[in-house]
Formats: structure tokens, sequence, C-alpha cells
């Protein structure tokens, strides 16, 4: 009899354990990286919105890439108050149209979508993507995302009401710069 309760009490116990990891892993900035895979490879919009604040990404991205083309007009005899305009100007302009490309990308209906290509090589990846490090301080997390051909992908991930989601490409002057080498 005291056998059976032991048995019966390490079965719940395991059965606890494993409940308590799933439900940690749903509530980790891992498990929307993982939905993020899955989504690219199923070509499904509605698993990526789940798990990528899509707003805030193309807001954030748009604003990065405003501020790589105000650096580069920095050089120029343009004032700075201008170039910071013009790259305003740019980031309203190309949010939307980033916005519908990235829908496309992901839906699988345009693999060439022009404003992602900027931040893609032109080859097709050897190898699967793969997470090389995830390093977390407080509601933020920062991943790295190996993509094969030497590049690397850092997404910022943000705890937002109790989950986590993806809101921002921390290394957009890079992966520019990188592709641009690449072509």
């Amino acid at each position: 009899m005291r056998r059976h309760f032991i048995i019966i009490a390490l079965v719940i116990l395991v059965a606890a354990c494993g409940v308590g990891a799933y439900l940690w892993f749903l509530t980790s900035p891992y498990h929307p990286l993982r939905q993020l895979g899955i989504a690219l490879e199923d070509h499904d919009w509605e698993r990526f919105s789940a798990c990528v604040d899509v707003d805030l990404l193309t807001r954030n991205l748009t604003s990065d890439m405003a501020a790589q083309a105000s650096q580069a007009l920095a050089g120029s005899d343009v004032s700075p108050s201008l170039s910071r305009g013009l790259g305003a100007l740019v980031a309203m302009k190309i949010r939307p149209a980033l916005r519908r490309d990235l829908k496309s990308w992901v839906s699988g209906e345009k693999t060439d979508a022009g404003l992602l290509k900027a931040l893609t090589a032109n080859d097709t990846p050897q190898q699967k993507p793969s997470l090389e490090g995830l390093v977390r301080q407080g509601d933020t997390a920062v991943a790295t995302i190996d993509l094969g051909q030497e590049m690397h992908l850092e997404l910022e991930l943000t705890r937002q009401e109790h989950a986590w989601r993806i809101t921002r490409v921390c290394n957009v002057p890079e992966l520019i710069k990188q592709s641009s080498t690449k072509r």
C-alpha cells in the first residue's frame, strides 16, 4: 500500500513539474520566438501578428531606416534639421508599404517583398535560422538569431500584458550593410 502511495505521489509530482514547465514556457520570451518560426514556415499572418507587435515593429523599422537616411544626409551640405525632417517624412511614407510588404512576405504571396529586400541578402539561406542567444532584462529581452551566411538578426521582445511580443529589429544598420555587400 505504501509503495502505491509513493508511485502515485511521484506521478503527480512529475505531472505538476511538466505542467509548470509548460506554463513557464508559455510566459517566457522563448514562446513568441517559437511561434514566429512556425508562423513563417506556415505562412500564417494571424499567428505572426500574435507574436509580433506589427504596428510597433513597422514604426521602429521605419524610424531606424529614417535615422540611417538622416545620417547619410548629415555628411552633405544639408542642414541637420532638414535631414531629420526628411528622415521623418521618409519614415511616414514607407510605413504603410513596409507593413504591406511584411504581410505579403509572411503570407507567402510575395517572396521578394520590396522594402524587406533591403534587410535580407539576395541568396537563399543555406540553413534554417537558429536561436543563438537570449538576454533578458526585466520586461525586455534581446534574441540573437543566426540566419546563416554570417548574418544575424537581433530581435527585441517586450512583455506586454503578461505576454512577450517582438517589437524591434535591433541591428537594422548592420543588416542593410551586410545585405548590400552580398548583392
